[in-house]
């Protein structure tokens, strides 16, 4: 049973399964909650009221390897790099960024999370779920779905949203 999905009652007992897609290998969670569950999931206690100091810690670190990462596996990235956090939180991965001289934007369905991470962290985060008229006239050299991908379908209309802030057809 799912820590989260516990947290649903339409979903509190049905059980939580993991799936391969045979065409990518994208690992996403069965069944997908539709937008009001994912809705009434982070209107909860998803998260704590704020982050700890344990989870800043941890965050700092990831986001470290992951801007490392970055650097070493996509040098070919433009100049006036972008990067476009789905699923932010606080945004301590766009705060890493940014110190790193990148222009960075975030998005996260917590409010309070995103509350945190514009007040403390000065980040560009806004409060929402992301889909094409998120940022409708922006571009990005990058976007992060970390743990994002898992809990939505990769159907057609879903992927033509990434595709448009990179500025793909």
């Amino acid at each position: 049973q799912d820590l989260y999905f516990s947290r649903i009652p339409a979903l509190k007992d049905r059980p939580l399964q993991y799936v391969v897609c045979e065409d990518c290998g994208c690992v996403c969670q069965s069944p997908m909650l539709h937008e009001q569950e994912l809705t009434d999931l982070y209107a909860v206690d998803y998260r704590p009221m704020e982050p700890t100091v344990p989870y800043l810690r941890a965050q700092r670190t990831l986001a470290g390897r992951l801007h490392t990462w970055v650097e070493q596996h996509l040098p070919g990235l433009p100049s006036g790099r972008r990067v476009l956090d789905v699923g932010c939180g606080a945004g301590l991965f766009l705060d890493t960024f940014r110190e790193q001289g990148w222009q960075t934007t975030g998005i996260d369905a917590n409010s309070r999370w995103t509350h945190w991470g514009r007040t403390t962290l000065g980040l560009n985060v806004k409060t929402g779920f992301f889909d094409r008229e998120s940022f409708p006239d922006q571009r990005f050299s990058l976007i992060l779905f970390s743990h994002i991908l898992e809990h939505v379908s990769l159907e057609r209309r879903f992927r033509a949203r990434i595709r448009m802030p990179l500025g793909y057809q």
